[in-house]
């Protein structure tokens, strides 16, 4: 479970760039992501209390990697 919220928006973009790079061959895609989410925290996302850029970025990270985006539901109903 995540510790911090997150606009579904920013994880479904996440989670459609991870599996575009994964698809495409791309066998780093979890660094590239790792990266990508890296620079969105730093430039968008505002600390507060305790927090660190760090935590927010692993966070979202783990949270892209392990949840099934929309699109992926959307498919598997389609072909149940």
């Amino acid at each position: 479970m995540s510790k911090f919220s997150w606009n579904p928006e920013t994880v479904e973009h996440f989670k459609i760039e991870s599996a575009i790079n994964a698809l495409s061959g791309n066998t780093d895609f979890v660094e590239d992501l790792h990266k990508s989410i890296q620079n969105f925290v730093e430039e968008d996302c505002m600390l507060e209390d305790d927090e660190t850029f760090e935590d927010l970025t692993l966070d979202l990270l783990e949270l892209v990697l392990t949840s099934k985006s929309k699109e992926w539901e959307k498919f598997h109903e389609i072909n149940k």
